[in-house]
């Protein structure tokens, strides 16, 4: 428990800490907005994802805490004379709740300050002329004889392209310097998805389940985005570059070097080649195998132009590159089912008591669980009419209160138990089964089926009666092979199976059975539906 304390703390006053950036930075009505180059560039705008960075850390780490803390907790819940460690262990889980919504509304916050802040770049952008801020960059470049460390900003580049050949390439400089934002924020998602994962497969509730795969489904679709991001960026700036440069070569009939970088880009995109498939990303992999490539051919080009300056800044780019760790797997979820099925077991008629409660019915969103009623009472029943049986679940609503045992993945599942308890003296156990939260009594469904044949044209119907205490295996087997679309229900001490629309039909059961089964008792009711 200390240990579970100090790292809550410090993972609170972690969040604390990121929390300070002021919103107001951002509220044009309060204060003058200070607007940058770019957003990329902005102060406000780094500091605002890197607090949504560390707060979506601390709700995956607070996840991951609750999920450990509920698995203890049902542990606890088990054993015997652990009440100080159940209560310990719910405590903990109503306060990491508490941490986790707050860190969420802060992150809330957080998303909507940067989408306020986005928004007044793109206001600005679409203020700033479009097209002819490329053309004025066009002319100012190609007139100015200045040599410059960054190689599109020469004027011998401008020179050689039409002003739309050098809009293009500007562009493709642009994605190029964003590209290692984007490329960072893949892999923080990629990082988050992975912890989103372990969470997820931790979690033992279906509602902190749904959350985490509700998160995880968000964070896959935003690397979805990233990594078409990535794609599109590289591609073109690959293509245009390569374009623009290799036209320049061959206008100055500079072959060598033409005939060299065309080679070097051949092998760059059979190495690219040869890792798709094998990872998550395959523009992560283009991108971190061609980018060298790419800086080396725009460094050996400006060597080749006399572009000493921005050859030397292009060394020093190269030198520094730290290509992204691109053989990263694969990350897959499987959605699934937290529905937990227990068989049904006999013991001593105090377990539930004041202290261990009968717990209520709990119902799953998702997926299927059988359960048995063991009846309807007007008031709580004293647990020695229980006879033992557990795991016991309850219900309380106009009809009074309802008693549940067991929880069972099949009807066949079910029925053994509801032998199981016929042997007990229990009078009518009824199975019930929960479908994707909606409840439907199956026995009463099956008790009423002759009822429901009335809605039916009128005529002459058929159910075959087996008297038995049970129902084999091979003998389910015989029904399924003769009548498989007919459904068995429990008639008192036996069995009835139909209806039949066709004496012959419900004859043809009855002969196989005996057949196969000649201890058996059969008979046919017929039913005249007026």
């Amino acid at each position: 428990m200390k240990r579970y304390i100090t790292t809550l703390l410090l993972l609170f006053v972690s969040t604390l800490t990121f929390a300070q950036v002021d919103s107001t930075l951002i509220d044009s009505t309060r204060v003058e907005v200070v607007m940058y180059d770019s957003i990329e560039n902005d102060p406000r705008y780094i500091a605002l994802c890197e607090e949504h960075s560390s707060l979506l850390e601390s709700e995956d780490s607070f996840r991951v805490m609750i999920a450990e803390a509920r698995d203890n907790y049902l542990h606890s819940k088990g054993e015997v004379n652990a009440t100080e460690e159940v209560e310990g262990y719910a405590t903990q889980i109503l306060n990491l709740e508490k941490e986790i919504f707050k860190v969420r509304t802060n992150r809330r916050r957080v998303v909507d300050d940067i989408s306020v802040l986005e928004q007044q770049y793109l206001v600005r952008d679409i203020k700033g002329g479009g097209e002819s801020v490329y053309e004025d960059d066009y002319r100012s470049v190609k007139g100015d004889k200045t040599e410059h460390g960054q190689l599109i900003l020469n004027s011998v580049i401008a020179r050689s392209l039409s002003s739309g050949s050098y809009a293009d390439l500007k562009r493709a400089q642009r994605e190029d310097e964003l590209m290692s934002r984007v490329v960072d924020d893949y892999i923080a998602t990629y990082a988050r998805l992975t912890r989103t994962v372990r969470a997820y497969n931790i979690a033992t509730e279906e509602r902190e389940g749904e959350e985490i795969y509700g998160n995880y489904l968000d964070l896959r679709d935003r690397a979805d985005s990233l990594g078409g991001l990535i794609d599109k960026y590289w591609n073109n700036i690959l293509n245009t570059k390569y374009y623009a440069y290799g036209y320049i070569l061959e206008h100055y009939g500079l072959y060598d070097l033409l005939d060299n970088s065309s080679a070097d880009f051949s092998a760059m995109q059979q190495r690219c080649a040869n890792e798709d498939g094998r990872y998550a990303l395959d523009a992560l992999a283009h991108y971190a195998i061609g980018r060298p490539t790419l800086v080396a051919f725009e460094r050996d080009f400006a060597r080749e132009m006399g572009l000493n300056l921005a050859a030397d800044s292009l060394q020093s780019v190269y030198e520094e590159i730290m290509a992204p760790e691109y053989r990263i797997q694969p990350v897959t979820l499987e959605r699934r089912l937290f529905v937990e099925y227990e068989s049904l077991s006999f013991g001593g008629t105090n377990y539930y008591n004041d202290s261990n409660p009968i717990p209520q019915v709990k119902v799953y969103e998702r997926g299927v669980i059988y359960r048995v009623l063991l009846g309807v009472f007007r008031n709580k029943q004293p647990m020695s009419v229980m006879k033992g049986a557990r795991p016991l679940y309850i219900t309380k609503d106009d009809s009074g209160y309802s008693y549940y045992v067991g929880g069972f993945e099949t009807e066949d599942m079910a029925s053994a138990a509801v032998e199981e308890l016929l042997a007990k003296g229990f009078k009518e156990p009824q199975i019930c089964c929960w479908r994707d939260g909606k409840m439907t009594n199956i026995s009463l469904s099956e008790e009423n089926e002759a009822e429901v044949a009335t809605l039916q044209p009128t005529g002459q119907r058929y159910i075959v009666l087996l008297e038995c205490g049970e129902i084999s295996e091979s003998m389910r087997n015989t029904i399924s092979m003769t009548a498989p679309e007919k459904r068995i229900s429990r008639r008192g001490a036996g069995f009835a199976i139909g209806t039949f629309t066709s004496r012959g039909d419900a004859e043809s059961l009855k002969t196989a059975i005996s057949e196969n089964h000649p201890k058996i008792k059969v008979s046919i009711v017929e039913l005249n539906i007026q």
